[in-house]
């Protein structure tokens, strides 16, 4: 099922800026990942999971989702055309499999949303704390020294698209599991995570929920999204600033 985009907004009023330190950007460009202590407060992050709450609690499926994939069918229909060039109407997806303790397997996100040159940032604020048992990131240190050799894009056949087989992968990688380090947060700490690292999560092995709020920032000054990725929209991203 796929909903629409439900508006709504939560102000988050952090009473002081967060800029980082000479020894902090180093890190994060040595290591393609860096956590940010307390970004948010526990009070933000509450108001931010309340806010989610009450979505759910607020949303009636029967009248606001706009699709429904037979068993089976899923993985074929979700390749369809109009899904894919929904990026900026599709609000949220609903699986069966959602609520169950799923293990992201190990990626860069430049496989999936590039820039050419490429200048990302993925934003992940723990709303609650983050461990080992519950299901942390795990990244290995320094491989954003690397370019992807994986790539997720739309596909340039033209028949093959039209017939509904509209992302393919390119290339392959592998990476050395034992490489892998954990990174366990408290919650309002976020996690910087270069385009280029490679990270995962494990499955949740415990009762505690892992609520995180995530994002990625992309720097359009002399860098253009790349028309081969798989997400699109019919107008341009948001901007976070404007010089």
């Amino acid at each position: 099922r796929i909903a629409r985009p439900t508006q709504t907004h939560t102000r988050i009023d952090s009473s002081s800026s967060k800029m980082l330190t000479q020894d902090q950007l180093q890190r994060y460009e040595q290591d393609g990942f860096l956590v940010v202590k307390q970004l948010l407060t526990l009070s933000e992050c509450q108001k931010l999971k309340t806010t989610v709450d009450r979505l759910i609690d607020d949303w009636e499926p029967e009248q606001d989702y706009s699709w429904m994939f037979p068993h089976g069918q899923t993985k074929e229909r979700s390749m369809d055309q109009e899904l894919i060039d929904s990026g900026d109407t599709i609000s949220f997806f609903i699986e069966n499999d959602a609520v169950d303790p799923q293990t992201v397997q190990s990626h860069r996100d430049s496989t999936y949303i590039l820039s050419e040159p490429f200048k990302a940032v993925g934003i992940w604020i723990a709303l609650e704390d983050a461990t080992i048992e519950n299901g942390c990131l795990w990244f290995i240190p320094g491989s954003n020294s690397t370019t992807t050799k994986r790539r997720c894009i739309r596909n340039p056949n033209e028949q093959e698209f039209n017939d509904g087989k509209v992302l393919i992968f390119q290339g392959e990688e592998e990476y050395d599991d034992s490489a892998f380090i954990p990174v366990e947060v408290k919650a309002g700490d976020a996690i910087l995570i270069d385009g280029q690292v490679v990270h995962k999560s494990e499955q949740n092995k415990s009762p505690q929920t892992r609520q995180i709020c995530a994002f990625h920032i992309f720097e359009t000054h002399n860098s253009t999204y790349s028309k081969e990725n798989w997400l699109q929209t019919a107008t341009s991203f948001p901007l976070l600033y404007d010089d």
